[in-house]
């Protein structure tokens, strides 16, 4: 009897573990997705002439590069029926979960983006409410806001950034928001436990702006 109930339990272990795991690659995939899906689309941001003509330089396509938070203007997956990028952001809440939110263009609405025509678009203040917000997945356990008694919760960040040359900008604890102008590529590090789950998934993806051969320096880069 005890050989039958030890051959019971470990199928079971190894059920459970399988389906845990299943539910953490799920949500890992699907907040990659996301954010890849978004980065690929950033765009910089078309900037009012001045009064006399003079042109002033673009905003970048991202707006806030810090470890564990990322704004970008982007078009996103929306395709054509988004004539104007939207703001978007990620983050991940007091509870562990991946949100992405969004706003549209000021005077413009999400409800009916193709009546957007905003020829320079300006954005609310990331301290204001989203006019959408999704969650994407839970629990990303890589943060560094760790929950108390988490022994399993690592110190590293969601988001490093590089330049063109792939050299890293900034700092894994502060990010790269003095460097913005020089990012080209964004490496996403999400290591997940879906909320049913006991089982990690890690992903990375090391994500390419658009419009960054400009940025390769005099001479090209250094070997």
């Amino acid at each position: 009897m005890s050989v039958v109930v030890t051959l019971f339990v470990n199928v079971a272990r190894k059920t459970t573990e399988g389906i845990d795991l299943r539910s953490s690659t799920a949500d890992a995939s699907n907040i990659m997705n996301a954010v890849s899906t978004t980065v690929r689309g950033s765009i910089p941001i078309d900037v009012q002439p001045q009064s006399n003509g003079t042109p002033n330089p673009p905003k970048p396509a991202i707006k806030t590069a810090e470890a564990n938070t990322l704004v970008v203007y982007s078009y996103t997956d929306a395709g054509p029926s988004f004539p104007v990028p939207l703001q978007v952001r990620y983050r991940v809440d007091s509870q562990g979960r991946m949100v992405e939110d969004r706003w549209a263009a000021s005077g413009c609405s999400l409800s009916n983006p193709s009546a957007c025509v905003a020829t320079y678009p300006t954005y609310a203040a990331t301290t204001t409410t989203p006019q959408a917000s999704r969650i994407l997945g839970n629990i990303v356990v890589n943060v560094t806001q760790c929950a108390s008694g988490d022994t399993t919760c690592q110190l590293e960040p969601l988001f490093r950034y590089y330049d063109i040359c792939g050299t890293q900008l900034g700092s894994d604890s502060a990010g790269a928001q003095s460097r913005i102008d020089d990012i080209a590529w964004i490496e996403f590090n999400v290591r997940v436990r879906a909320s049913d789950s006991q089982e990690d998934v890690r992903l990375v993806n090391r994500i390419g702006l658009g419009n960054s051969g400009d940025r390769i320096p005099v001479g090209g880069c250094p070997t």
